[in-house]
């Protein structure tokens, strides 16, 4: 059994940035979702891995992608260490040849977004996330869906419908 993230488009938010919808499934059962961000304010292209713009500030291209283990700044579960370069207390890459994957916002405050790495908005956000995958086992696989038909998500994995 394969856990998984689905990343699909969201809507833009008045910071700038879009707001990206992260998806947890364990196997094909499906365990919830959260807002996450990628990408600097004012560069919010959307492309794929082979029409990516590197350095460019965009957001993480659309593709599949095997991750990287849970990797934490101090000892797991200690939140107040924190990585220096990117301010945040865990690290799972995404896409290894981009130096891309999951992380705090650190400059939230300041300078919302990323240079093209799926960030958390808040600590309890990231929080979640840690505990989907304690709980649940590691995640192995991100599929990063914006409609642009460079990647195919396996037809098991439904995303519920909002009310």
């Amino acid at each position: 059994m394969v856990n998984s993230f689905v990343v699909k488009k969201g809507r833009m938010a008045p910071n700038g940035l879009l707001d990206l919808e992260l998806h947890a499934f364990q196997g094909k059962n499906y365990l919830g979702f959260m807002i996450v961000n990628s990408g600097a304010p004012g560069h919010q292209r959307l492309s794929t891995v082979p029409t990516q713009h590197v350095g460019q500030l965009e957001p993480c291209p659309e593709g599949e992608f095997d991750l990287g283990p849970l990797e934490w700044a101090g000892q797991k579960g200690d939140y107040t260490r924190l990585f220096r370069e990117i301010k945040s207390p865990i690290w799972q890459v995404i896409m290894r040849s981009r130096a891309i994957g999951f992380h705090a916002d650190g400059n939230r405050a300041t300078a919302p977004g990323s240079a093209g790495c799926l960030v958390f908005r808040t600590l309890d956000d990231l929080k979640r996330f840690v505990s989907w995958q304690i709980g649940y086992g590691p995640f192995t696989k991100c599929y990063v869906d914006y409609g642009l038909g460079y990647v195919k998500v396996p037809p098991d994995l439904k995303i519920p419908a909002r009310p």
